[in-house]
């Protein structure tokens, strides 16, 4: 578990930047550094949220040893479907070992709004059978 680490956030700096961030924690000994995964900015005048998926890959290839993982990653709705997520994460598991961590919640409905219907699902009761020991 990592002891000392930062929160690089998203949203409000070119994607590189968070990248740049991730080099610079390593270099100044943090165990880990955490990115945002949203899909609307956090404030309006932020004018950016980068995609984290994206960003992911380029920050492990850019350092050697320091962890990294997103705040909360949220499997559950229209936005990203838990085998996308699950895919994903292995993938950058096997890449990097050990270093790729994943943390997943309920989310925000901001960013876990139903885009693609009028129905909401229930977040709630699909968490549970996505969640298992």
């Amino acid at each position: 578990m990592p002891k000392i680490s930062v929160n690089i956030g998203e949203g409000y700096k070119d994607t590189m930047s968070f990248v740049e961030c991730a080099v610079i924690a390593e270099k100044f000994g943090f165990d880990a550094v955490w990115f945002g995964d949203h899909l609307v900015p956090w404030i309006h005048n932020q004018n950016k949220s980068a995609y984290f998926w994206s960003v992911m890959p380029s920050a492990l290839e850019r350092t050697e040893k320091i962890k990294m993982g997103s705040l909360v990653t949220t499997p559950i709705g229209d936005r990203c479907h838990p085998l996308i997520i699950g895919q994903a994460s292995a993938t950058l598991d096997n890449t990097c070992p050990g270093r790729f961590h994943l943390v997943v919640g309920k989310g925000e409905a901001i960013n876990e709004a139903n885009f693609l219907s009028n129905t909401c699902r229930d977040g709630k009761r699909e968490s549970k059978g996505f969640l298992k020991p």
